[in-house]
């Protein structure tokens, strides 16, 4: 932060909490170890993935409590300077190899009727699967995904309220969810997004694939 003021540079720090490039590789050792409270995504056929699950409160409150504590401490050696602008939250966020989280907590939560909030603001209704058909799989890994973004984004705000936002790995060949991570904030499951994270004022799509500057 001192050699970016003293070059006159502003800077957007990334956040690697839970999720980058759609694992949990930052995440400590010991979280890693207690698999049972900070449990996996897992595949249809129970295979355990590398991605915490986003629907797993406790590694979501270890995420927020340290997101928390970062942006205390940017504030209180950077609220003067103003060189930190922007905070990115997590990064290319979503399942790889699975359309969503197939764990028992998620499948309680994939047949039980859409939230309320999500409900009525995309005017549908029923389980996941009544609401979204073919698409049930990623709405229901972004809605889960934003929230926990969500979660922990306000908590940081509340000490520092810089503008945050979410990136997306974006959609590519073969073009289902899976091939690319599942339940990013890439545009089609963007109106999801909107509705669980309020307090990003932005998405920003990775730059990998040629078609980018369409996107």
């Amino acid at each position: 932060m001192s050699s970016a003021r003293r070059e006159g540079l502003k800077l957007c720090f990334l956040w690697f909490g839970l999720w980058k490039n759609a694992e949990s590789m930052y995440v400590p050792a010991w979280m890693k170890r207690d698999t049972e409270t900070y449990f996996c995504a897992e595949k249809v056929n129970g295979e355990k993935m590398t991605t915490i699950s986003p629907l797993c409160a406790a590694a979501v409150e270890k995420d927020r409590q340290a997101f928390t504590a970062v942006m205390r401490r940017i504030r209180e050696i950077d609220s003067e300077e103003n060189t930190v602008v922007v905070m990115q939250v997590e990064n290319e966020i979503g399942l790889l190899g699975t359309d969503r989280d197939y764990s028992e907590t998620a499948q309680k939560a994939f047949f039980a009727p859409i939230p309320e909030k999500l409900s009525a603001a995309l005017g549908k209704s029923g389980t996941w699967k009544e609401a979204f058909g073919e698409d049930a799989g990623e709405a229901f890994m972004a809605w889960h995904f934003a929230s926990a973004v969500e979660t922990i984004a306000a908590s940081g705000k509340k000490e520092y309220d810089l503008p945050c936002y979410a990136n997306a790995w974006l959609r590519q060949s073969p073009w289902f969810p899976g091939s690319y991570p599942s339940g990013g904030p890439v545009e089609r499951v963007q109106p999801i997004w909107r509705v669980a994270a309020p307090s990003l004022f932005a998405f920003g799509p990775d730059i990998y694939v040629p078609y980018c500057a369409d996107v």
